[in-house]
């Protein structure tokens, strides 16, 4: 029997795609990024210190320390991590790729909502950022679209079925 590496393949990429530049961080009101972060910093979360003028509009200066992270890319990584360990238990094969789907189209659904929450969030804490994603955030994303598309088209591997051979002497000749 033939084993099948595509998914632990395409959870692995996109893990591996976590080291890439994720997002160029910058304030709101300069053009002049704070600082370019990978997935793994999002997911460990990164101390930007710079002495940089921030401010916000309505509530003046901002604190200096700025510590970037972010709860979906931490929830991310662990649905990459479970996915790729999922690859290797010794589960019935239908079981395996029934929860390595759920776990990549989990991961495409946090990695979505750090895209869309991430700029509001820090907002609401008196940190005007911006981020602007880059292509180790679009790389991840299409690592687990990847992964969730492979585990959701692959076929069971049927043996199919010899038919029963019939002995010579039992054959009518016509």
């Amino acid at each position: 029997m033939k084993k099948k590496f595509a998914s632990p393949a395409t959870f692995l990429a996109a893990l591996l795609c976590f080291l890439l530049p994720f997002a160029t961080v910058r304030c709101t009101d300069n053009p002049t990024p704070l600082g370019q972060l990978s997935g793994i910093q999002f997911v460990v979360g990164e101390n930007l210190v710079k002495e940089t003028n921030m401010t916000n509009e309505k509530n003046g200066p901002v604190a200096k320390d700025v510590i970037v992270d972010s709860d979906w890319a931490r929830l991310a990584f662990l649905m990459g991590l479970l996915g790729l360990a999922v690859a290797f238990m010794k589960i019935p094969n239908r079981i395996k790729r029934k929860i390595a789907t759920i776990t990549a189209l989990s991961g495409i659904v946090c990695l979505v909502s750090m895209w869309i929450f991430s700029d509001a969030w820090y907002r609401s804490q008196n940190m005007p950022l911006v981020f602007e994603y880059r292509f180790g955030f679009y790389f991840a994303l299409g690592g687990f679209i990847a992964a969730a598309m492979v585990n959701w088209l692959q076929k069971t591997e049927t043996v199919p079925e010899r038919p029963a051979e019939m002995p010579t002497s039992q054959v009518e000749y016509l």
